[in-house]
């Protein structure tokens, strides 16, 4: 009797043991896909976040991930891919930080100290919003073009040639070609610029009218553009490029009917101040 009692007991355990193991097996296997699933760029979208950004839906996207973390939607126009989304990363490729400020003087100053070159990036956001969201940061020429790298490994800010190239492919894609207002609907997002507009962001590029921030003060009549200024009627993006002044060039898109712009004027060599605050898109190496 002793003998079956044992022997029941141990077969107990025996079954208790296998359904235990069983159940780790499993829990470890879900660990693991679940770790593959949130792994590298393969284009699943896994990480990403959605910002409320309207995109085309009749592109197909994929996705990449920067400093942060952060991931974002990418799409293939003609024989370049581009990030979807304007960049919002807070830290060069090595883990520095990119400075953060939303002081005019700071701004003013950046470029000015030739000694410790790792002070003139900077980075903010908007109005000094508490997240950047769908706008992405505004970031300096200093912080676009440091030798730390604001972009990830496989990507890079444009020159200003990779620029053209978009630009020209626009003009050759669009419902008129050569003709400004045609060329920047080709490559602006549908929602979040003046209405009076309607883009069709046939090419996937889906350009934010993220606005600016402008340290030094316009002459007369555009003192309102000091500081923040034009979201949802421009965008500007920086290029690695300078002119011989050592001005950056930069790509603009913008609508300012108020003086005098008429619809959407796209223009791929434009020479602004480094200490300017632009967005910033990368494209793949």
């Amino acid at each position: 009797m002793k003998s079956t009692k044992f022997m029941f007991a141990l077969s107990v355990v025996a079954t208790s043991a296998s359904l235990l193991l069983s159940s780790c097996n499993m829990l470890n296997n879900e660990i693991n896909n679940l770790g593959q699933n949130n792994n590298g760029n393969s284009g699943n979208q896994s990480g990403y976040v959605d910002q409320g950004i309207v995109f085309n839906p009749s592109k197909t996207y994929g996705t990449m991930t920067d400093n942060d973390g952060n991931v974002y939607k990418t799409i293939t126009i003609g024989n370049q891919t581009w990030m979807a989304e304007n960049l919002r990363t807070t830290h060069y490729r090595n883990g520095d930080q990119i400075a953060s400020s939303s002081k005019i003087s700071d701004w003013q100053m950046a470029g000015m100290d030739t000694i410790s070159s790792k002070s003139n990036g900077l980075q903010c956001i908007y109005e000094d919003a508490s997240t950047p969201g769908k706008w992405g940061r505004l970031y300096n020429w200093y912080a676009a073009t440091d030798a730390r790298g604001i972009a990830p490994k496989g990507w890079h800010v444009p020159t200003n040639k990779e620029w053209r190239t978009l630009y020209d492919y626009a003009n050759s894609h669009c419902s008129k070609p050569s003709d400004s207002q045609s060329v920047g609907g080709y490559l602006c997002c549908t929602k979040e610029w003046d209405a009076s507009y309607p883009n069709d962001n046939g090419s996937g590029f889906t350009a934010l009218p993220a606005g600016h921030k402008f340290p030094f003060m316009p002459k007369a009549p555009y003192q309102n553009l000091y500081n923040y200024a034009n979201r949802g009627q421009e965008t500007v993006y920086w290029s690695t490029v300078t002119v011989p002044l050592n001005s950056p060039l930069t790509f603009s898109i913008l609508d300012l009917k108020a003086y005098g712009v008429t619809g959407v004027y796209v223009s791929p060599e434009v020479a602004d101040a480094p200490q300017d605050g632009y967005s910033i898109r990368l494209i793949k190496d």
